[in-house]
């Protein structure tokens, strides 16, 4: 998206409406997804202050993205689901002392 047009211009100027735009912007889309319209494909979480698919997720903590998925089925929060991972395999770093 160019850096002198509003968000408004730009939605009118791609066939959107602004509030399109909005929400896709909340929803942790890149700038080039958002004028393009391409989905990011699979779920976006919220990690700490970051907004990450399930995928990346898996990913970055070496977990198995079928286990986080059935975590998060369980009502588990996405940073809860990580910790319960790490702490399994025995990561001490991740473990709570407050026992």
């Amino acid at each position: 998206m160019a850096v002198n047009q509003s968000l408004k211009d730009q939605a009118k100027s791609i066939c959107v409406t602004y509030e399109c735009l909005k929400k896709r912007k909340q929803r942790g889309w890149t700038d080039a997804q958002i004028t393009t319209g391409i989905k990011p494909r699979g779920y976006i979480l919220k990690v700490g202050c970051k907004n990450l698919t399930l995928k990346d997720i898996a990913k970055e903590h070496k977990i198995s993205i079928n286990v986080l998925r059935s975590r998060l089925k369980e009502y588990y929060r996405a940073e809860d689901a990580i910790r319960a991972s790490l702490k399994h395999r025995g990561y001490q770093k991740y473990v709570s002392h407050s026992n």
